[in-house]
């Protein structure tokens, strides 16, 4: 999709590069529970479910092209919104997955 979309200022890394400028980031996510700056973490772990880095711009594009299915042919833009009741509807449940825990 970053191609199509004009997407320049995206891209997935394959190792721990991070371009500048950019925020810094903090987690708690530790072995000791303790907020560590996070910043300099290899962001390839999460791949394809969201390693990607990219600009606000981008991102803006990415979001409208989503969106409106610009990218995508009208009957897989039809299926994508053809939201499916599955019957499961409770407090806090909006993707109808079991509860956590």
């Amino acid at each position: 999709m970053t191609g199509p979309a004009g997407l320049s200022d995206t891209f997935l890394p394959k190792g721990a590069e991070f371009p500048s400028p950019h925020a810094q980031g903090y987690t708690n996510q530790t072995p000791n529970g303790q907020q560590a700056i996070s910043t300099n973490w290899e962001p390839s772990w999460g791949w394809a479910a969201g390693a990607e880095i990219s600009t606000l711009d981008n991102l803006h594009t990415w979001a409208f092209d989503v969106a409106t299915g610009t990218l995508l042919g009208k009957a897989v833009q039809a299926q994508r919104t053809d939201f499916v009741n599955t019957g499961v509807a409770t407090p806090g449940n909006i993707y109808n997955l079991p509860p956590a825990g």
